[in-house]
């Protein structure tokens, strides 16, 4: 990997703190940068999280948790309730359509004259809501038959692979992790926009209107928990380090 490949490269590795950090996609790869660093024994001061998930490959045993040469782990992961703030209305509005049809099925002229178009139009609208609302908070539903084809869209670096903090004078690794009432892009700093014609009515615009604010509100939430968490994993390293030019942390023996 190209990260990997600078950071080995840089003049000054294993002389100053590492600190690695992605988002999505960005945080599997930094978990297997991490696991390339350990076998080759190498550290890593601080991790930093931004809702990671494996879309590669669901089998890749490497990234579902940390390895354990990383001292702190933060990860900031998205609460998905959100995702069925349209799920009623599409399920009532198809309900009313099969209802409609139904009671028009002994009068073949209303059916052609369209007598359920309204209700099919609606229940239309309603299921392009909901679509596009598991889209962007990346709901973890799957498949079944009684819903059909959803989306897997799971998390990894879930902990730090054991044994971790249970012996004096072992590496202390923590994992810490906080959810946020967001969609995956704004956990990682890209708020739900209008970019699509999924919202055809005022009603419709002003319910996004309020989740749009509402993922603003998440993305500035994260900001905050993960510049705090970095402030003081950085201090915390430097104030342990500066009589340690080489970084040798006390820390740092046994290797795990």
């Amino acid at each position: 990997m190209r990260v990997l490949k600078a950071i080995r490269a840089d003049p000054l590795f294993g002389k100053r703190m590492l600190f690695l950090a992605g988002h999505s996609r960005g945080g599997a790869a930094v978990i297997l940068i991490a696991q390339a660093l350990k076998k080759d024994k190498i550290f890593v001061d601080g991790l930093f999280l931004f809702d990671a998930v494996d879309r590669t490959d669901s089998t890749l045993i490497a990234v579902q948790t940390i390895p354990r040469n990383v001292r702190v782990t933060y990860h900031a992961r998205r609460d998905a309730s959100l995702s069925t703030y349209f799920q009623w209305g599409a399920r009532d509005s198809a309900q009313k359509y099969l209802d409609c049809v139904n009671s028009n099925q002994t009068d073949p002229s209303a059916a052609t004259a369209g007598a359920c178009q309204g209700e099919l139009e609606l229940a239309r609208k309603y299921q392009r809501l909901d679509d596009a609302m598991r889209v962007r908070m990346r709901a973890n539903t799957f498949w079944s038959p009684t819903e059909g084809i959803g989306i897997d869209f799971g998390n990894c670096g879930l902990g730090i692979e054991p044994p971790c903090n249970i012996e004096e004078g072992r590496w202390p690794c923590a994992y810490k992790e906080t959810k946020f009432l967001g969609s995956h892009g704004a956990i990682g700093g890209s708020a739900i926009g209008e970019e699509d014609d999924a919202w055809p009515s005022d009603e419709e615009k002003t319910r996004f209107e309020i989740i749009r604010n509402n993922d603003r509100a998440a993305m500035n939430s994260v900001w905050s928990w993960m510049t705090k968490n970095f402030a003081e994993a950085n201090l915390d390293l430097h104030q342990s380090t500066t009589s340690h030019p080489t970084l040798q942390r006390p820390w740092q023996a046994p290797f795990p």
